[in-house]
C-alpha cells in the first residue's frame, strides 16, 4: 500500500534506523555490532539515493533551499561513514566513531522530521505528494536491500575493499549492482 505523503515513505527509514540502533547497543559481540552497523550504512545510503534521485529534482522546482539542507544533513553523515571506515577494527577510535555515527544520524533524522519535513509538506502540492510517495516506494522496492548472508566478505566492508574509494561509494555501487 502506498504511503499517502512523500514524508511518510522517508521515515520508514528513519524507524529502520532506530531498530538498528538499539539493537547495536544491546548487542554484547563486535560481530554482531559490526553487521548491526554495516546495515544501518546501507540503510542511510539507500535512503539518501532515493532522495537524492526523486525528492532533490522534485524540491529544486518548488523549494530549492529544503533540497540544499536535506543534501547538507547527507553529506555531513556521508562523511562520518567514510571516517568510520577509516578507523581500525581495533582502534577505540572505531566505537567512537559509531556512537558519533548514531547520533549524527538521530540528528538528521529529527532535523527532517521537525524542520524539512513540514517544509517538503508546504512546498508540494497533494498530487506531487502522492506521485513522489509512490515513486519513492518503487525506488526503494526496487534497490537492493541487505541480502541474508552478507557480512565481513561483502565487498564494500571486507578487508580486501579498495580503501583508496571511500566507504560511500563503495556501499553506492555495491547496492546498485545487485
Amino acid at each position: 500500500m502506498a504511503a499517502s505523503d512523500v514524508t511518510g515513505v522517508l521515515d520508514e527509514d528513519h524507524r529502520e534506523l532506530r531498530a538498528l540502533f538499539s539493537r547495536w547497543y544491546r548487542t554484547p559481540d563486535f560481530a554482531g555490532q559490526q553487521e548491526i552497523v554495516r546495515r544501518a550504512v546501507a540503510t542511510e545510503l539507500r535512503h539518501a539515493l532515493v532522495v537524492r534521485n526523486h525528492l532533490k529534482p522534485a524540491l529544486q522546482e518548488a523549494a530549492a533551499d529544503v533540497a540544499e539542507d536535506l543534501l547538507l544533513l547527507q553529506n555531513h553523515v556521508e562523511a562520518v561513514m567514510n571516517h568510520l571506515d577509516e578507523a581500525s577494527r581495533n582502534d577505540v577510535n572505531y566505537h567512537l566513531l559509531v556512537i558519533r555515527l548514531i547520533n549524527d544520524l538521530r540528528f538528521q533524522m529529527h532535523r527532517e522530521e521537525t524542520d524539512v519535513f513540514p517544509r517538503i509538506r508546504a512546498a508540494l502540492s497533494e498530487e506531487v505528494h502522492a506521485s513522489l510517495a509512490d515513486r519513492l516506494e518503487e525506488s526503494k522496492r526496487d534497490a537492493p536491500g541487505w541480502p541474508e548472508g552478507r557480512s565481513d566478505d561483502a565487498p564494500p566492508f571486507s578487508d580486501q575493499a579498495d580503501r583508496s574509494v571511500p566507504l560511500v561509494e563503495r556501499v553506492t555501487a555495491w547496492l546498485a549492482d545487485d
